[in-house]
């Protein structure tokens, strides 16, 4: 064990510390949940624990000893680039449906997200022998690993606050779009599309999605296109592609949801990666319920 500072005791509380199968050279970090690089200030106490035998390592945990910071998000780095104009993506979300734009999310906070993965318990969904909604004509067949959660729960951090940066560029939006003052991204959905095999077919997102869908492209690329209906619009085998991206590390595609402007919802596919693996985040926001349990959702303009 080695490290710089710190109180030994308290940063060998077991909770604090998850276990990876991963070489021993590799170095995710966590500040008590917040995923950070090796480099770090020395008001930061950081302590990494190795086991050689079982080929593992335990995510250091890095504990602040310095009073003056009390927040842990002060020492997060920049979620955007200096270059992304949030405000242009949400306009043309809200007029066409979606809105597509690359190197949005900074390599610093994507490699946050890909150690926040690692610790997930990632669970591998095949709806290609069991389509959804099998034999109707929205059936969407997909594959790929999945981790969902509440933004509250405390498992998710570093979504978390990629989620609260979002929130806040939003507000800059509210005269334009009053509806947007509502917007509170509260479910994150980590998402490894692992080979080509990976994939979504042709779909709309849940029809209880509210106002603004986020999709950040964490690690790897994949093409996504982009359908409109030929006649019926829930049917999803009769459609023509009208427009198409390729998505890279740090990309982001959002999609209009229900609230939004029109509120409807975009067809699209996701095409299996290009290359190894592909990981995002999906973050959502999901529906408040009343008393019953019964979801409180907007008008919604489509049928499912």
């Amino acid at each position: 064990m080695y490290g710089v500072g710190g109180n030994l005791p308290a940063l060998t509380n077991k909770h604090w510390f998850k276990t990876l199968n991963k070489k021993p050279n590799a170095q995710p970090l966590l500040v008590r949940g917040w995923a950070q690089k090796i480099k770090q200030p020395l008001n930061r106490a950081v302590f990494i624990i190795r086991s050689h035998k079982a080929q593992a390592i335990c995510l250091p945990v890095i504990i602040g000893y310095n009073m003056a910071m009390s927040n842990e998000q002060a020492a997060m780095p920049p979620v955007f680039s200096e270059s992304y104009d949030f405000e242009a993506d949400v306009r043309r979300t809200a007029s066409q449906g979606y809105a597509f734009a690359s190197g949005v999310f900074t390599a610093d906070i994507c490699r946050l997200m890909e150690a926040e993965v690692a610790s997930l318990p990632m669970e591998f969904g095949d709806h290609v022998k069991a389509p959804i909604n099998q034999g109707k004509p929205f059936q969407v067949q997909q594959s790929h690993e999945r981790y969902y959660d509440e933004l509250s729960s405390g498992n998710v951090p570093v979504a978390k606050f990629v989620a609260e940066a979002l929130h806040s560029r939003a507000l800059n939006l509210t005269n334009e779009y009053p509806e947007l003052a509502d917007w509170s991204l509260n479910e994150a959905g980590y998402q490894n599309y692992r080979n080509n095999s990976d994939m979504i077919g042709v779909h709309r997102d849940r029809r209880n999605d509210q106002l603004l869908a986020v999709t950040i492209t964490i690690t790897g690329s994949a093409q996504v296109l982009i359908h409109e209906p030929l006649g019926d619009p829930d049917d999803y085998r009769q459609t023509r592609i009208t427009d198409q991206f390729r998505t890279t590390a740090g990309s982001v595609m959002m999609l209009r949801a229900t609230g939004l402007a029109s509120g409807e919802q975009t067809l699209h596919q996701v095409m299996p990666p290009e290359h190894g693996n592909r990981l995002i985040l999906n973050l959502r926001m999901r529906p408040p319920v009343d008393e019953s349990g019964t979801p409180k959702i907007l008008e919604q303009p489509h049928s499912k």
